[in-house]
């Protein structure tokens, strides 16, 4: 019997290649005080708990806590950073822009797999200026997250989304438009 069984996983149009324990396949005992699955159901937790803090705008040290000190982080038009630092200099930045944001917690689609967690849900808020979005014509708030975890602390975090929240990329919806009609 092989000990190590090698699966290709697709999660929201991201392929990853894992590796499976035999004894996490047959159910043997795992050495250690959490099964892999349990390991796997806590930082499914931990992802969303992260979201529960956004949404209470609690992003303070206790906020910090749950990433290591290297951790890579990712959004779109702001860029990659390394750091807890940077991670503060995304919130100073595009949090500032906002008034309020509010997840769907409920509805989320949570996907884990070995040191990896994957939401996909929705999203809404009000920016500074008092707009609200998504405005579902061209915005719907939709977006997914790729958490990877070191131990219980998150090592590595890339948020996808159109970071255009209230469609006002004018120019750009209207030449996307015009192609997706033709």
């Amino acid at each position: 019997m092989i000990a190590n069984c090698k699966h290709i996983i697709v999660l929201f149009g991201l392929i990853a290649l894992t590796t499976v324990s035999q004894g996490a396949k047959t159910g043997q005992e795992i050495t250690g005080s959490n099964t892999p699955t349990q390991e796997v159901e806590k930082r499914k937790g931990i992802a969303v708990q992260y979201f529960r803090s956004i949404d209470k705008g609690a992003v303070d040290s206790t906020f910090f806590n749950q990433f290591t000190d290297d951790v890579d982080f990712y959004f779109p038009k702001f860029g990659n950073v390394k750091g807890k630092s940077g991670i503060s200099k995304f919130f100073r930045d595009v949090g500032s822009s906002m008034r309020s944001i509010h997840h769907d917690i409920q509805n989320f689609k949570v996907i884990g797999e070995d040191n990896y967690v994957v939401v996909e849900g929705q999203e809404s808020g009000v920016m500074k200026d008092g707009v609200v979005w998504p405005d579902n014509k061209v915005s719907h708030g939709r977006f997914c997250c790729v958490f990877e975890f070191r131990g219980d602390l998150i090592s590595r975090f890339y948020i996808y989304v159109d970071p255009d929240f209230t469609s006002s990329d004018q120019v750009r919806i209207d030449r996307f438009k015009q192609k997706a009609e033709q």
